[in-house]
């Protein structure tokens, strides 16, 4: 089955740029942390769930440190 979870790079304001699948949004989170600085969009598309993240310099930071890495705009 094709994972629900689709992960975007947002490469100007309105205009995305799909990147891969994720089967959970905690592991979309997880790999938008290892892609670096940015902004990003997350959808589900069973769900119609979307999150719009930022990850800035400050926030790249070993995995063991997920929780802070991320500043919602949703």
């Amino acid at each position: 089955m094709i994972p629900p979870i689709d992960i975007f790079r947002v490469v100007e304001r309105g205009q995305h740029r799909w990147i891969e699948p994720s089967e959970t949004v905690k592991e979309a989170l997880m790999r938008v942390q290892s892609f670096g600085m940015g902004e990003y969009l997350i959808t589900n598309q069973r769900t119609g769930f979307r999150l719009s993240l930022t990850v800035d310099v400050s926030a790249v930071k070993p995995q063991t440190e997920t929780k802070s890495a991320f500043h919602s705009r949703s």
